[in-house]
């Protein structure tokens, strides 16, 4: 019964996440919340993060970004960067990407250098982190508004990355595409 909530939902919200526009019905949100307190001590706590990783991917991917947010800070305090390095560090630009979103720029201010720290401290050398951590730099240095040109960079970045680790959990190129596409709708480009 664990394997099958497991592999149901993490399905369920692996084909919802590839949706542009996701839709669960909130019954079946609510079936994960209470198979996650019911199975919590028989699943792993790998699988259990890596579902409650999807449902907030899919909380972002639904405009939820305070829910996303919340369980993303609930990740961040139970994740080890020694267990689970690729989630650990992927839930940490995540956090800063939800920020971006939610246009809290002082907060990401705030919360860059406590992550920039804890990459040296920790050696993280994923390939992801040496791009993630170059576009965070520039735009923690110049500024939040106009973000445009560094998402340039940061989209040039993930096309010449052959095996992506943090995609597992969230496309970071995808997310610098859209945003770069609704700063050209919406008239934000930099002059």
């Amino acid at each position: 019964k664990v394997r099958w909530f497991y592999s149901y939902y993490t399905l369920l919200l692996s084909i919802n996440g590839e949706k542009e526009h996701p839709k669960i019905p909130e019954s079946d949100l609510e079936k994960i919340y209470r198979g996650i307190e019911e199975f919590g001590s028989k699943l792993p706590d790998i699988r259990r993060l890596d579902l409650f990783f999807a449902l907030n991917v899919y909380y972002y991917k639904t405009g939820a970004l305070r829910k996303a947010l919340r369980g993303t800070h609930s990740i961040l305090n139970e994740v080890s960067p020694r267990k689970n390095p690729s989630m650990f560090y992927t839930a940490r630009f995540f956090h800063l990407i939800l920020l971006i979103e939610m246009d809290k720029f002082e907060y990401l201010h705030q919360a860059w250098p406590s992550v920039r720290r804890g990459l040296a401290a920790q050696k993280a050398l994923f390939p992801e982190t040496v791009i993630l951590t170059g576009f965070f730099n520039r735009i923690h240095k110049k500024g939040y508004r106009n973000i445009y040109p560094d998402l340039e960079e940061l989209i040039a970045g993930f096309e010449n990355l052959k095996h992506p680790v943090f995609e597992e959990f969230f496309d970071f190129k995808a997310w610098a595409i859209r945003k770069k596409e609704n700063l050209q709708l919406s008239g934000s480009l930099a002059s």
